[in-house]
């Protein structure tokens, strides 16, 4: 595996997705799968809430209302309210106040009318119920990411993400999973797979760079994580450094080269673990591991 490949199996993929999701049939999809540990947790309560009120809000058109929280959130809810422009100062007037309570071992929602007598608390508290099973954007582009990177064995080719490399052997479980995020869209959602450009050069160096960026970050996040760890919390922090080399190892099949220096770099981190333990915990890993010279910065370079 000495020679560089210039021929890598894999995909592109990328998205354009809607604001919101069913988490039900997200769930249901991801449990079918095997992946029920990966399930999403829904919406909060008071986010729901919010969420219910401003739709609310847009959709009964009323008139200047915003949408506001009070102290105590958790306890007191939203007020929702009208601003009027004046030439030297607004004025506020309260139209209604929700809040979440408890009855009859469910969470509804308990409006109190003010100016606004017309409010409908049948159509709000709907409105709660269906909020509190939807997904909005971010949460789901945060599942496909992790699942891209954390189960599937893909990398990011930009630092801020969206646009990331999938491996051959990967993408048929993939597309299994984009089976289950497209129907659960509430609106327009597609994700894209296009072929990779398996012969360009540029197109195998940009997933190389992007497979040594992804190591280093490992490795400085598990660095950082085992500099103030407890006892059980360094023993984790080690078993993810070691397994830094089977990830390398993984990422050296796709590309038909060997990596030394991200093995490298997987030594330094298990290294720095047991530094760090030694401070506090000194007998926890026995003798001191001898120190590598590979560094983050090395490898990035």
């Amino acid at each position: 595996m000495s020679e560089i490949s210039n021929r890598i199996d894999g995909r592109q993929t990328f998205w354009n997705m809607c604001e919101n999701f069913s988490r039900p049939k997200i769930c249901e999809g991801l449990e079918k799968l095997g992946w029920k540990r990966h399930q999403p947790r829904g919406r909060g309560q008071i986010a729901a809430l919010r969420e219910a009120l401003e739709v609310y809000v847009q959709q009964n058109r009323i008139h200047g209302a915003m949408v506001r929280a009070l102290e105590n959130t958790e306890e007191s809810g939203f007020s929702v309210v009208h601003e009027g422009r004046g030439q030297k100062e607004n004025e506020y007037t309260a139209l209604f106040a929700a809040r979440c309570e408890k009855y009859n071992n469910q969470t509804i929602v308990v409006v109190t009318k003010q100016a606004y007598t017309d409010v409908d608390a049948v159509e709000i508290n709907k409105l709660f119920a269906r909020y509190l099973e939807v997904l909005p954007r971010q949460s789901v582009a945060k599942l496909l990411t992790n699942m891209i990177c954390d189960q599937l064995g893909g990398v990011p080719l930009r630092p801020n993400g969206g646009f990331y490399w999938l491996p051959g052997p990967s993408v048929e479980k993939y597309r299994q999973l984009i089976e289950v995020i497209e129907p659960a869209a509430l609106g327009h959602c597609k994700i894209y797979l296009p072929k990779f450009a398996l012969s360009d050069p540029e197109a195998v160096h940009a997933v190389r760079d992007a497979i040594k960026e992804d190591v280093a970050e490992r490795a400085e996040a598990i660095r950082k994580q085992a500099a103030d760890a407890g006892e059980e919390a360094l023993k984790s922090r080690r078993k993810d450094a070691q397994n830094l080399h089977d990830r390398v190892a993984i990422y050296e099949a796709y590309l038909g080269q060997t990596l030394a220096d991200l093995h490298g770099l997987a030594d330094e981190c298990e290294a720095n673990v047991v530094e760090s333990a030694l401070l506090t915990f000194p007998t926890l890993f026995g003798a001191p591991m001898p120190q590598t010279a590979t560094t983050s910065a090395e490898v990035l370079q």
